[in-house]
């Protein structure tokens, strides 16, 4: 006779390893991105019905979504490369199949943040109390900003993952060290270049010295050396 036996994968996929959960992080994403655009709108429409002359103030309600967004993948990389990896690694996923469900998470997370950028971008001049946009968001506004994202997942995996790879605390110590100056190097790159072209484009300072494009190299170098050390690396099982 047939069989009628159900033929199961071996191993979980990546999208599944790496949402676990995901309602928990999802919702606590929301909640930082709804909480700092309240606080800085209830701030504005403060000065709004005070100011005399609110011409002046500009509040970036799309750059401080950017910038909450950057903190929540930085901080959620670093618990996923630790603490959610050692929990996937009980599915008896493969390492380089555990290490792909890491970048599950950020990516989803860029995506949406990327429609909050745009949206409140365009909004921004609709928004009666937020004040004129004196820095201009345009395309290539949102490139850095997302290749900044991006850095700030490279430097979560990096501080996280090398916590992996200490023979002793005193080596964990300074390899989290290294991770961290590494890292927010990494970040720094394509930070620069977003204020470096806004101010230009307001017409304060004159284009951006092309020498500030290597310090995109460090940002590859972190994503890369974060990917290396989130695929190797010993894995301590919980209990």
């Amino acid at each position: 006779p047939m069989s009628t036996a159900t033929t199961v994968s071996s191993q979980p996929s990546i999208w599944r390893l790496g949402m676990v959960d995901w309602r928990f992080a999802f919702g606590v994403y929301a909640a930082v991105v709804v909480g700092q655009f309240a606080i800085n709108s209830t701030v504005s429409a403060i000065m709004y019905a005070t100011s005399d002359d609110f011409s002046g103030h500009v509040d970036q309600s799309a750059m401080n979504a950017a910038f909450s967004t950057g903190i929540y993948i930085l901080i959620a990389q670093i618990i996923t490369t630790t603490t959610d990896l050692r929990a996937a690694s009980l599915s008896g996923a493969s390492r380089r199949t555990l290490a792909l469900s890491t970048y599950v998470h950020s990516a989803v997370v860029i995506a949406i943040a990327s429609v909050i950028w745009w949206v409140l971008a365009l909004a921004q001049s609709h928004i009666f109390f937020l004040g004129s946009l004196e820095y201009p968001l345009g395309l290539d506004s949102w490139l850095f900003v997302a290749v900044a994202w991006i850095a700030c997942d490279g430097a979560g995996r990096l501080i996280g993952a090398a916590s992996r790879h200490g023979r002793g605390p005193w080596s964990v110590a300074l390899g989290i060290i290294v991770a961290t100056v590494l890292g927010l190097a990494g970040i720094a790159g394509p930070v620069t270049w977003l204020v470096l072209t806004l101010v230009h484009k307001s017409g304060y300072l004159p284009p951006m010295h092309p020498a500030f494009w290597f310090l995109g190299l460090i940002t590859l170098a972190v994503a890369a050396a974060g990917w290396r050390l989130t695929l190797t690396g010993r894995i301590r099982r919980l209990n």
